[in-house]
């Protein structure tokens, strides 16, 4: 899947190939009834990380898609964003201590030896995206 920063646009619900007519039915009948109730869109930052010669590298865009970026150098890249960095930074090295418990067979199937790429959102409270659909307001 391709999704957000530099694996291009994150996916919506309407995107999604595998939900059903009845699931989406299920999950507006839930919103009509009040059963589910939306009041906020949470987003974060987005970092794509691949695995490559024994370290977790990141991108960023297609640029950093051809050429990761180190921790040090992403570091380097949000000198002066701090709650970005540290988001960033601190994921890089969360995600880095997990790899390092995955077998190098699978590491490889996994990232392809930078290759392949993971993306994912950082929800992180010092640099918060949170849309409150609960007022009435121009964005």
């Amino acid at each position: 899947m391709n999704e957000g920063g530099a694996q291009g646009h994150m996916s919506h619900i309407f995107e999604d190939p595998d939900l059903t007519f009845g699931d989406l039915k299920k999950i507006f009948q839930g919103i009509f009834s009040g059963d589910i109730i939306i009041d906020e869109k949470t987003d974060g930052q987005n970092l794509t990380i691949t695995y490559k010669d024994g370290q977790v590298l990141a991108a960023r865009n297609k640029a950093t898609l051809k050429n990761p970026l180190t921790i040090e150098e992403l570091s380097k890249k949000f000198e002066g964003k701090d709650g970005v960095k540290a988001a960033f930074i601190n994921s890089m090295k969360d995600i880095n201590a997990a790899i390092k418990k995955i077998s190098d067979e699978d590491k490889i199937k996994i990232f392809g030896n930078g290759k392949k790429f993971l993306s994912f959102e950082i929800i992180y409270p010092p640099t918060k995206n949170i849309i409150d659909y609960g007022n009435r307001c121009l964005i």
